[in-house]
Protein backbone atom coordinates (compact mmCIF):
# COMPACT_ATOMS: atom_id res chain seq x y z
CA UNK A 1 0.00 0.00 0.00
CA UNK A 2 1.75 3.04 -0.41
CA UNK A 3 0.21 5.31 1.47
CA UNK A 4 1.83 2.96 4.61
CA UNK A 5 5.10 2.84 3.06
CA UNK A 6 4.90 6.52 2.42
CA UNK A 7 4.47 6.74 6.32
CA UNK A 8 7.06 4.18 6.89
CA UNK A 9 9.45 6.47 5.09
CA UNK A 10 8.51 9.69 6.90
CA UNK A 11 9.03 7.83 10.34
CA UNK A 12 11.88 6.36 9.78
CA UNK A 13 13.00 9.69 8.48
CA UNK A 14 12.00 11.32 11.62
CA UNK A 15 13.81 8.53 13.96
CA UNK A 16 16.97 9.11 11.64
CA UNK A 17 16.71 13.22 12.09
CA UNK A 18 15.97 12.43 16.19
CA UNK A 19 19.10 10.10 16.21
CA UNK A 20 21.29 12.38 14.35
CA UNK A 21 19.96 15.29 16.74
CA UNK A 22 20.66 13.38 20.17
CA UNK A 23 24.22 12.23 18.55
CA UNK A 24 24.97 15.92 17.35
CA UNK A 25 23.61 17.13 21.22
CA UNK A 26 25.71 14.39 22.75
CA UNK A 27 29.31 15.44 21.17
CA UNK A 28 28.43 19.20 20.85
CA UNK A 29 31.73 20.84 22.94
CA UNK A 30 31.12 22.43 26.31
CA UNK A 31 31.06 26.41 26.28
CA UNK A 32 34.06 27.87 28.53
CA UNK A 33 31.85 28.63 31.67
CA UNK A 34 31.46 32.11 32.36
CA UNK A 35 33.20 34.12 35.46
CA UNK A 36 31.98 36.94 36.73
CA UNK A 37 33.19 40.43 35.65
CA UNK A 38 34.96 41.82 39.18
CA UNK A 39 34.83 45.89 38.73
CA UNK A 40 38.58 48.11 39.49
CA UNK A 41 37.74 51.04 41.60
CA UNK A 42 38.65 53.99 40.01
CA UNK A 43 40.83 55.54 43.08
CA UNK A 44 43.40 52.46 41.99
CA UNK A 45 43.83 54.16 38.84
CA UNK A 46 44.28 57.57 40.32
CA UNK A 47 46.82 56.16 42.62
CA UNK A 48 48.79 55.01 39.91
CA UNK A 49 48.77 58.11 38.23
CA UNK A 50 49.63 60.66 41.33
CA UNK A 51 52.59 58.33 41.99
CA UNK A 52 53.63 58.17 38.08
CA UNK A 53 53.50 62.06 38.26
CA UNK A 54 55.11 62.57 41.68
CA UNK A 55 57.99 60.41 40.55
CA UNK A 56 58.53 62.47 37.11
CA UNK A 57 58.04 65.45 39.70
CA UNK A 58 61.34 64.03 41.94
CA UNK A 59 63.48 63.33 38.88
CA UNK A 60 62.32 66.76 37.50
CA UNK A 61 64.05 68.81 40.31
CA UNK A 62 66.62 66.39 41.03
CA UNK A 63 68.07 67.23 37.19
CA UNK A 64 66.68 70.98 38.22
CA UNK A 65 69.22 70.41 41.21
CA UNK A 66 72.00 69.00 39.47
CA UNK A 67 71.74 71.60 36.36
CA UNK A 68 71.82 74.47 39.08
CA UNK A 69 74.61 72.89 41.45
CA UNK A 70 76.78 72.55 38.09
CA UNK A 71 75.95 76.16 37.44
CA UNK A 72 76.96 77.22 40.42
CA UNK A 73 80.26 75.03 40.87
CA UNK A 74 83.97 76.30 40.16
CA UNK A 75 84.34 76.58 36.55
CA UNK A 76 87.71 74.50 36.27
CA UNK A 77 89.52 76.69 33.76
CA UNK A 78 89.00 79.54 35.52
CA UNK A 79 90.18 78.40 38.67
CA UNK A 80 93.05 76.79 37.05
CA UNK A 81 93.98 79.69 35.97
CA UNK A 82 94.05 81.85 39.32
CA UNK A 83 95.61 78.87 40.66
CA UNK A 84 98.55 79.50 38.40
CA UNK A 85 98.70 82.85 39.01
CA UNK A 86 99.04 82.98 42.54
CA UNK A 87 101.45 79.96 42.49
CA UNK A 88 103.55 82.22 40.07
CA UNK A 89 103.01 85.74 41.91
CA UNK A 90 103.82 84.38 45.52
CA UNK A 91 107.42 82.61 45.02
CA UNK A 92 108.03 86.10 42.91
CA UNK A 93 106.96 88.37 46.07
CA UNK A 94 109.39 86.11 48.20
CA UNK A 95 112.39 86.23 46.20
CA UNK A 96 111.98 89.78 46.29
CA UNK A 97 111.56 90.21 49.68
CA UNK A 98 114.46 88.00 50.80
CA UNK A 99 117.32 89.72 48.03
CA UNK A 100 115.71 92.71 47.62
CA UNK A 101 113.98 94.85 50.45
CA UNK A 102 112.15 92.90 53.41
CA UNK A 103 109.15 95.52 52.81
CA UNK A 104 108.48 93.53 49.38
CA UNK A 105 106.20 90.99 51.52
CA UNK A 106 103.13 93.99 51.76
CA UNK A 107 102.96 92.88 48.24
CA UNK A 108 101.23 89.64 48.74
CA UNK A 109 98.06 90.96 50.77
CA UNK A 110 98.13 93.99 48.45
CA UNK A 111 97.86 91.55 45.57
CA UNK A 112 94.91 89.37 47.03
CA UNK A 113 92.71 92.21 47.86
CA UNK A 114 93.33 93.83 44.38
CA UNK A 115 92.41 90.36 42.97
CA UNK A 116 89.65 89.69 44.94
CA UNK A 117 87.77 92.78 44.29
CA UNK A 118 88.20 92.57 40.58
CA UNK A 119 86.78 88.62 40.95
CA UNK A 120 84.37 89.26 43.35
CA UNK A 121 83.08 92.30 41.04
CA UNK A 122 83.40 89.90 38.04
CA UNK A 123 81.96 86.87 39.62
CA UNK A 124 79.85 88.19 42.90
CA UNK A 125 79.28 85.53 45.48
CA UNK A 126 80.33 82.88 42.64
CA UNK A 127 84.01 84.02 42.73
CA UNK A 128 86.90 81.00 42.99
CA UNK A 129 89.58 83.32 43.91
CA UNK A 130 89.72 82.87 47.86
CA UNK A 131 90.42 79.31 47.25
CA UNK A 132 92.60 79.65 44.31
CA UNK A 133 94.98 81.86 46.45
CA UNK A 134 94.97 78.69 49.42
CA UNK A 135 95.76 76.35 46.51
CA UNK A 136 98.59 77.72 45.00
CA UNK A 137 100.22 78.92 48.11
CA UNK A 138 99.96 74.84 48.98
CA UNK A 139 101.12 73.89 45.85
CA UNK A 140 104.16 76.29 46.39
CA UNK A 141 104.54 75.42 50.10
CA UNK A 142 104.70 71.39 49.23
CA UNK A 143 107.22 71.88 46.58
CA UNK A 144 109.30 74.24 48.47
CA UNK A 145 109.01 71.52 51.63
CA UNK A 146 110.07 68.92 49.35
CA UNK A 147 113.30 71.02 47.88
CA UNK A 148 114.27 71.59 51.84
CA UNK A 149 114.30 67.75 52.32
CA UNK A 150 116.07 66.88 49.62
CA UNK A 151 118.62 69.40 49.06
CA UNK A 152 120.62 69.98 52.60
CA UNK A 153 122.05 73.06 50.99
CA UNK A 154 119.00 74.58 50.07
CA UNK A 155 117.29 73.75 53.53
CA UNK A 156 117.07 76.75 55.33
CA UNK A 157 116.26 79.22 52.08
CA UNK A 158 113.11 76.45 50.88
CA UNK A 159 111.94 76.10 54.70
CA UNK A 160 110.87 79.87 54.66
CA UNK A 161 109.75 79.61 51.38
CA UNK A 162 107.29 76.92 52.52
CA UNK A 163 106.78 78.42 55.60
CA UNK A 164 105.65 81.79 54.02
CA UNK A 165 103.84 80.72 51.11
CA UNK A 166 101.47 78.65 53.63
CA UNK A 167 101.16 81.83 55.48
CA UNK A 168 100.29 83.50 52.35
CA UNK A 169 97.43 81.21 51.18
CA UNK A 170 95.77 81.33 54.63
CA UNK A 171 95.86 84.84 54.50
CA UNK A 172 94.46 84.92 50.83
CA UNK A 173 91.95 82.80 51.84
CA UNK A 174 90.66 84.88 54.73
CA UNK A 175 90.93 87.99 53.14
CA UNK A 176 89.38 87.10 49.47
CA UNK A 177 86.53 85.72 51.39
CA UNK A 178 85.73 89.09 53.18
CA UNK A 179 86.10 91.16 50.43
CA UNK A 180 83.79 88.30 47.98
CA UNK A 181 81.58 88.91 50.62
CA UNK A 182 81.94 92.63 51.58
CA UNK A 183 81.16 93.42 47.49
CA UNK A 184 78.96 90.29 46.47
CA UNK A 185 76.66 90.98 49.89
CA UNK A 186 76.98 94.58 50.19
CA UNK A 187 73.11 95.09 50.81
CA UNK A 188 73.19 92.44 53.51
CA UNK A 189 76.38 93.13 55.02
CA UNK A 190 75.80 95.29 58.19
CA UNK A 191 78.03 97.92 59.64
CA UNK A 192 79.31 95.61 62.27
CA UNK A 193 80.71 92.99 59.71
CA UNK A 194 81.82 96.46 57.79
CA UNK A 195 83.74 97.71 60.39
CA UNK A 196 84.92 93.64 61.25
CA UNK A 197 86.35 94.00 57.46
CA UNK A 198 88.32 97.33 58.25
CA UNK A 199 89.96 95.94 61.63
CA UNK A 200 91.03 92.66 59.85
CA UNK A 201 92.78 94.45 57.13
CA UNK A 202 94.55 97.49 59.47
CA UNK A 203 95.67 94.36 61.67
CA UNK A 204 97.07 92.57 58.44
CA UNK A 205 99.25 95.47 57.69
CA UNK A 206 99.97 96.95 61.12
CA UNK A 207 100.27 93.29 63.30
CA UNK A 208 103.40 92.06 61.44
CA UNK A 209 104.95 95.77 61.31
CA UNK A 210 104.70 96.80 65.18
CA UNK A 211 106.34 93.26 65.67
CA UNK A 212 109.14 93.59 63.00
CA UNK A 213 109.68 96.92 64.95
CA UNK A 214 109.72 95.17 67.98
CA UNK A 215 111.69 92.10 66.87
CA UNK A 216 113.50 93.23 63.95
CA UNK A 217 116.92 91.12 64.83
CA UNK A 218 114.47 87.83 65.72
CA UNK A 219 112.46 88.07 62.44
CA UNK A 220 115.08 89.11 60.06
CA UNK A 221 117.11 86.21 60.71
CA UNK A 222 114.76 83.49 61.72
CA UNK A 223 112.02 84.25 58.95
CA UNK A 224 113.96 85.94 56.50
CA UNK A 225 117.41 84.39 56.90
CA UNK A 226 118.93 88.29 56.70
CA UNK A 227 120.64 90.24 58.90
CA UNK A 228 120.01 93.88 60.24
CA UNK A 229 122.38 96.29 59.67
CA UNK A 230 124.01 96.79 63.57
CA UNK A 231 123.75 100.54 64.69
CA UNK A 232 126.14 101.39 68.03
CA UNK A 233 127.26 104.49 69.81
CA UNK A 234 130.89 103.52 69.96
CA UNK A 235 133.31 100.67 68.06
CA UNK A 236 133.27 98.63 71.21
CA UNK A 237 129.34 98.32 71.06
CA UNK A 238 129.50 98.08 67.55
CA UNK A 239 132.44 94.64 67.89
CA UNK A 240 130.05 93.20 70.29
CA UNK A 241 126.28 93.52 68.25
CA UNK A 242 128.06 92.16 65.70
CA UNK A 243 129.41 89.16 66.87
CA UNK A 244 126.01 88.59 68.77
CA UNK A 245 124.21 89.04 65.24
CA UNK A 246 126.76 86.59 63.79
CA UNK A 247 126.13 83.38 66.14
CA UNK A 248 123.50 84.70 68.47
CA UNK A 249 125.92 84.11 71.29
CA UNK A 250 126.89 86.46 74.07
CA UNK A 251 130.59 87.62 74.17
CA UNK A 252 132.83 89.51 76.32
CA UNK A 253 135.64 91.47 74.72
CA UNK A 254 138.64 93.21 76.48
CA UNK A 255 138.74 96.11 74.92
CA UNK A 256 141.13 97.90 77.41
CA UNK A 257 143.70 95.82 75.84
CA UNK A 258 144.09 96.57 72.02
CA UNK A 259 146.62 96.75 70.04
CA UNK A 260 147.23 98.37 65.84
CA UNK A 261 148.66 97.24 63.07
CA UNK A 262 148.46 97.74 58.98
CA UNK A 263 147.00 95.05 56.62
CA UNK A 264 147.98 94.53 52.82
CA UNK A 265 145.55 97.25 51.74
CA UNK A 266 147.79 100.40 54.36
CA UNK A 267 144.46 100.07 56.15
CA UNK A 268 144.58 100.48 59.98
CA UNK A 269 143.34 96.98 62.02
CA UNK A 270 142.49 97.16 65.32
CA UNK A 271 142.84 93.94 67.16
CA UNK A 272 141.28 92.85 70.99
CA UNK A 273 140.68 89.51 72.64
CA UNK A 274 136.84 88.42 73.08
CA UNK A 275 136.13 85.00 74.73
CA UNK A 276 132.70 83.29 74.49
CA UNK A 277 132.51 79.63 76.35
CA UNK A 278 135.94 79.67 77.65
CA UNK A 279 137.13 80.08 74.09
CA UNK A 280 139.48 82.77 73.38
CA UNK A 281 139.81 84.59 69.73
CA UNK A 282 141.07 87.56 68.11
CA UNK A 283 138.66 90.25 66.96
CA UNK A 284 139.94 92.94 64.17
CA UNK A 285 137.96 95.74 63.15
CA UNK A 286 138.68 98.46 60.10
CA UNK A 287 136.84 101.75 60.15
CA UNK A 288 134.43 102.00 57.53
CA UNK A 289 132.50 105.05 58.09
CA UNK A 290 133.86 106.27 61.66
CA UNK A 291 131.54 108.88 61.89
CA UNK A 292 128.22 106.62 62.02
CA UNK A 293 130.36 103.84 64.11
CA UNK A 294 130.29 101.85 61.47
CA UNK A 295 133.68 99.14 60.82
CA UNK A 296 134.19 96.15 59.00
CA UNK A 297 134.40 93.56 61.74
CA UNK A 298 136.76 89.84 61.30
CA UNK A 299 137.27 87.30 63.84
CA UNK A 300 138.95 84.23 64.10
CA UNK A 301 136.41 82.08 66.06
CA UNK A 302 135.68 79.62 63.55
CA UNK A 303 139.37 78.85 63.19
CA UNK A 304 140.42 78.57 66.77
CA UNK A 305 137.02 76.04 66.93
CA UNK A 306 137.82 73.80 63.52
CA UNK A 307 140.24 75.12 61.22
CA UNK A 308 143.45 74.99 63.23
CA UNK A 309 142.90 71.76 65.11
CA UNK A 310 142.01 70.14 61.30
CA UNK A 311 144.81 71.89 59.46
CA UNK A 312 147.30 70.72 62.38
CA UNK A 313 146.49 67.34 62.38
CA UNK A 314 147.08 66.67 58.45
CA UNK A 315 150.15 68.81 58.54
CA UNK A 316 151.35 66.67 61.16
CA UNK A 317 149.98 63.40 58.74
CA UNK A 318 151.32 64.56 55.60
CA UNK A 319 154.79 65.28 57.48
CA UNK A 320 155.06 61.81 58.69
CA UNK A 321 153.74 60.25 55.64
CA UNK A 322 156.30 61.99 53.73
CA UNK A 323 159.03 62.09 55.48
CA UNK A 324 158.81 65.89 54.71
CA UNK A 325 160.15 69.08 55.78
CA UNK A 326 157.12 71.29 56.15
CA UNK A 327 153.81 71.16 55.39
CA UNK A 328 151.41 74.08 54.75
CA UNK A 329 147.49 73.66 54.71
CA UNK A 330 145.18 76.22 53.71
CA UNK A 331 140.92 76.08 53.59
CA UNK A 332 139.36 78.35 51.00
CA UNK A 333 136.27 78.57 51.13
CA UNK A 334 133.79 79.56 48.09
CA UNK A 335 134.05 83.43 49.46
CA UNK A 336 134.14 85.37 51.82
CA UNK A 337 137.58 84.22 53.18
CA UNK A 338 138.04 87.52 54.80
CA UNK A 339 135.99 86.11 57.51
CA UNK A 340 135.93 82.18 57.05
CA UNK A 341 139.10 80.32 56.28
CA UNK A 342 141.91 81.43 54.47
CA UNK A 343 142.69 83.90 51.40
CA UNK A 344 144.90 81.86 49.90
CA UNK A 345 147.12 81.24 46.55
CA UNK A 346 144.42 79.49 44.42
CA UNK A 347 142.59 80.37 40.93
CA UNK A 348 139.21 80.93 42.72
CA UNK A 349 140.80 83.73 44.72
CA UNK A 350 142.48 85.52 42.20
CA UNK A 351 139.44 85.36 40.09
CA UNK A 352 137.02 87.05 43.30
CA UNK A 353 140.25 89.28 44.63
CA UNK A 354 138.55 92.39 43.50
CA UNK A 355 135.31 91.53 45.22
CA UNK A 356 136.75 89.62 48.66
CA UNK A 357 138.84 93.37 48.56
CA UNK A 358 136.44 95.89 48.11
CA UNK A 359 135.77 97.86 51.15
CA UNK A 360 131.78 98.43 50.46
CA UNK A 361 131.68 94.62 49.61
CA UNK A 362 133.51 93.42 52.78
CA UNK A 363 131.32 95.62 55.62
CA UNK A 364 128.24 94.57 54.00
CA UNK A 365 129.97 90.69 54.16
CA UNK A 366 130.50 91.80 57.79
CA UNK A 367 127.11 92.75 58.47
CA UNK A 368 124.92 90.03 57.10
CA UNK A 369 127.21 86.75 57.86
CA UNK A 370 125.60 84.67 59.77
CA UNK A 371 127.75 81.36 61.26
CA UNK A 372 125.08 80.37 63.79
CA UNK A 373 124.26 77.12 62.54
CA UNK A 374 128.00 75.92 62.03
CA UNK A 375 128.66 76.09 66.21
CA UNK A 376 129.18 73.03 68.26
CA UNK A 377 130.33 70.95 65.17
CA UNK A 378 132.85 68.49 64.69
CA UNK A 379 135.72 70.11 62.75
CA UNK A 380 135.61 67.60 60.17
CA UNK A 381 131.96 67.94 59.82
CA UNK A 382 132.18 71.86 59.77
CA UNK A 383 134.66 71.42 57.12
CA UNK A 384 132.85 69.37 54.95
CA UNK A 385 129.94 70.91 55.17
CA UNK A 386 131.28 74.48 54.51
CA UNK A 387 132.86 73.03 51.48
CA UNK A 388 136.83 74.49 51.36
CA UNK A 389 138.96 74.23 48.84
CA UNK A 390 142.02 71.92 49.58
CA UNK A 391 145.36 73.78 49.15
CA UNK A 392 148.43 71.49 49.95
CA UNK A 393 152.39 72.97 49.99
CA UNK A 394 155.13 70.26 50.73
CA UNK A 395 158.49 71.15 51.38
CA UNK A 396 160.58 68.28 50.93
CA UNK A 397 163.69 66.45 49.18
CA UNK A 398 162.02 66.27 46.22
CA UNK A 399 164.72 65.65 43.10
CA UNK A 400 163.60 66.13 39.65
CA UNK A 401 163.79 61.77 39.30
CA UNK A 402 161.09 61.64 42.11
CA UNK A 403 158.36 59.84 41.58
CA UNK A 404 156.28 62.61 42.33
CA UNK A 405 152.39 60.91 41.52
CA UNK A 406 153.43 58.80 44.31
CA UNK A 407 153.86 61.32 46.34
CA UNK A 408 150.53 63.22 45.66
CA UNK A 409 148.69 59.26 45.94
CA UNK A 410 149.80 59.29 49.35
CA UNK A 411 148.70 63.05 50.35
CA UNK A 412 145.24 61.78 49.00
CA UNK A 413 145.01 59.03 51.26
CA UNK A 414 145.83 61.24 54.11
CA UNK A 415 142.89 63.05 53.10
CA UNK A 416 140.52 59.77 52.75
CA UNK A 417 141.86 58.54 56.16
CA UNK A 418 140.71 61.84 57.84
CA UNK A 419 137.41 61.58 56.23
CA UNK A 420 137.74 64.70 54.00
CA UNK A 421 135.41 65.27 51.14
CA UNK A 422 136.47 67.08 47.59
CA UNK A 423 133.44 69.18 48.02
CA UNK A 424 135.43 72.18 46.22
CA UNK A 425 138.59 70.77 44.80
CA UNK A 426 142.00 70.62 46.10
CA UNK A 427 145.27 72.17 45.27
CA UNK A 428 148.67 70.20 45.82
CA UNK A 429 152.48 71.73 45.43
CA UNK A 430 155.55 70.06 45.83
CA UNK A 431 158.60 72.25 46.70
CA UNK A 432 162.51 71.11 46.41
CA UNK A 433 164.00 72.69 49.86
CA UNK A 434 167.45 73.16 49.90
CA UNK A 435 168.67 73.33 53.26
CA UNK A 436 171.90 75.07 52.90
CA UNK A 437 170.45 77.83 50.69
CA UNK A 438 167.03 78.13 52.81
CA UNK A 439 165.41 78.55 49.63
CA UNK A 440 162.07 76.03 48.20
CA UNK A 441 162.16 75.60 44.31
CA UNK A 442 158.84 74.21 43.18
CA UNK A 443 158.77 71.05 41.49
CA UNK A 444 155.40 69.41 40.48
CA UNK A 445 151.78 70.82 40.98
CA UNK A 446 148.27 69.11 40.75
CA UNK A 447 144.76 70.51 40.80
CA UNK A 448 141.82 68.48 41.41
CA UNK A 449 137.69 69.21 41.18
CA UNK A 450 135.37 68.24 43.24
CA UNK A 451 132.74 65.24 41.80
CA UNK A 452 129.94 63.24 42.10
CA UNK A 453 131.36 60.97 45.01
CA UNK A 454 133.01 63.71 46.39
CA UNK A 455 136.35 61.67 46.79
CA UNK A 456 139.87 62.81 46.26
CA UNK A 457 140.72 60.97 43.23
CA UNK A 458 141.33 62.41 39.77
CA UNK A 459 143.38 65.45 39.21
CA UNK A 460 145.72 67.59 36.62
CA UNK A 461 148.94 67.71 36.29
CA UNK A 462 149.97 71.93 35.97
CA UNK A 463 153.01 72.21 34.28
CA UNK A 464 155.54 74.71 35.49
CA UNK A 465 155.49 76.45 32.25
CA UNK A 466 151.62 76.64 31.84
CA UNK A 467 150.71 73.61 30.03
CA UNK A 468 148.22 70.85 31.49
CA UNK A 469 148.38 67.60 31.05
CA UNK A 470 145.95 65.01 32.55
CA UNK A 471 147.14 62.67 35.19
CA UNK A 472 144.60 60.20 37.59
CA UNK A 473 145.94 58.91 40.90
Amino acid sequence: MPNNENNNNLENNNLNQDQQLNLAQKFKPEEPEQKPIIEIPQEYYDKLEKERQEKENKEHQENLKIQQDLANAPKMEGLGSKIIINAVAIPLIIFATLNVNIICIAAIPILFIILSAIFAIKEKKESTYPVSSLIGGMIIAVICFVISMLKDDLGDLMSVYALLSAAAGFIGLISGGIITNVIANREEVKALGTLGAIFFFIALFAGPYIAYQKFPEAISKFLFLKQIEVKAETEDEFIEKTLKNRYNANFTCDHAKKSNSINQRSQRVTNRTCSVQDKKFNVSSIAYNEGDNQYIIADDLIDVLYLKEIKGKLSSDIQTALGATKVDVYLYPQKNCTFVGDCADCDEYYARYAEENDNKNQYKESTELNLEKYLNMDPINFINEYEFKVIIIVNGNFTTTFDYNSVIDKILEVLKNNNLKNTFGFNISLLNYDRTQDFATEVYRVKGDTNSSKEFKDYQEIQLSGSKNNKKS
